[in-house]
């Protein structure tokens, strides 16, 4: 349920236009990351929000990375899972 809320949440911060835009999905999602207790690197959000502002070039790369983090944090959460359930099953 969470993870379906931050991913919500991702994808409407990653297409954003405006800075307005920008900031209110910014703010849902660091509110996810709190709860789920995610850490975020905010040195790095925060350079990465002021380049979003700059060309469509600098912005497509932020939302590159932002995608690759993404999703290489969320499969390998899920492995980890994976692992931990079927070494529960063997015990």
């Amino acid at each position: 349920e969470n993870e379906q809320g931050i991913l919500r949440r991702f994808n409407a911060l990653v297409t954003a236009k405006t800075a307005d835009e920008i900031n209110l999905h910014a703010r849902g999602v660091i509110q996810l990351l709190k709860q789920g207790e995610i850490k975020l690197d905010y040195v790095r959000f925060a350079k990465d929000l002021y380049n979003l502002q700059f060309s469509s070039e600098s912005a497509k790369h932020v939302q590159r990375r932002w995608g690759r983090d993404f999703y290489h944090v969320d499969n390998k959460s899920k492995s980890e899972s994976e692992s931990k359930n079927k070494g529960g099953s063997d015990a």
